[in-house]
């Protein structure tokens, strides 16, 4: 492997740490840890879009437009039927503890 594509991964698996970390957060409504990963997330868009080739100011309109969805309750609402599906399957008894 080069030095280029284990840099990838590691940025790949920060973007996904991050994006599952802002999405819990946000559901259990810890919005100040939650806005520092998107932070973290905008950071890592903008190194990837340098070596991509598109401009910052892209990056930051596309980060900008999500964290929109996300304020209106698009994403979030996807999110909370999402956990809310799991939750049900937690308390349904599937356990064993009756």
């Amino acid at each position: 492997m080069k030095k280029d594509e284990l840099e990838e991964y590691f940025i790949m698996i920060a973007e996904i740490i991050l994006i599952i970390l802002f999405i819990t957060l946000f559901y259990w409504r810890y919005y100040f840890f939650g806005i520092v990963c998107f932070i973290g997330m905008i950071i890592i868009w903008l190194l990837e879009t340098k070596k991509a080739g598109l401009t910052v100011f892209w990056a930051l309109v596309i980060s900008g437009v999500v964290l929109v969805l996300i304020l209106n309750n698009f994403l979030f609402g996807i999110v909370i039927i999402f956990f809310g599906i799991g939750e049900r399957f937690a308390n349904s008894g599937f356990r064993g503890d009756h």
